[in-house]
């Protein structure tokens, strides 16, 4: 896996090999409190038993479970956590694609702002 992921159209005149995509860092839903049922759950086909997992390196010890210890123990500390947390929460608790905006609307609310928890998209354009 590469360390840097490239644009999705890098041959298009602006586009670069590498180095703008983002990437959300693993947000633990416990921090929520009790609004961590507004959390929706993630997409059973993008996860794995129901647990989301992360690109790149994350990623690369999962496909490199039985290749490496490195990896097995990777993968073995990380699902067991996440078992842990379905037995004691009854879901996972540590989400990275879809939670883009909830550090933020923590951090709003501990400052007593309100936050809009359900945002849809209708409609994209340029």
């Amino acid at each position: 896996m590469p360390p840097i992921f490239p644009d999705y159209h890098a041959e298009a005149p602006g586009g670069l090999p590498g180095g703008r995509s983002m990437v959300t860092r693993p947000f633990d839903a416990r921090e929520l409190g009790d609004r961590v049922a507004q959390l929706a759950p993630p997409v059973p086909e993008l996860t794995v038993f129901g647990m989301m997992l992360g690109s790149g390196k994350e990623l690369w010890h999962f496909l490199r479970a039985f290749k490496s210890f490195e990896s097995f123990f990777y993968v073995a500390k990380r699902f067991g956590g996440h078992m842990l947390d379905v037995v004691r929460y009854g879901r996972g608790m540590t989400h990275q694609w879809q939670c883009i905006g909830w550090p933020f609307c923590k951090s709003c609310h501990g400052l007593g702002y309100s936050c809009l928890a359900v945002i849809t998209c209708q409609e994209v354009t340029r």
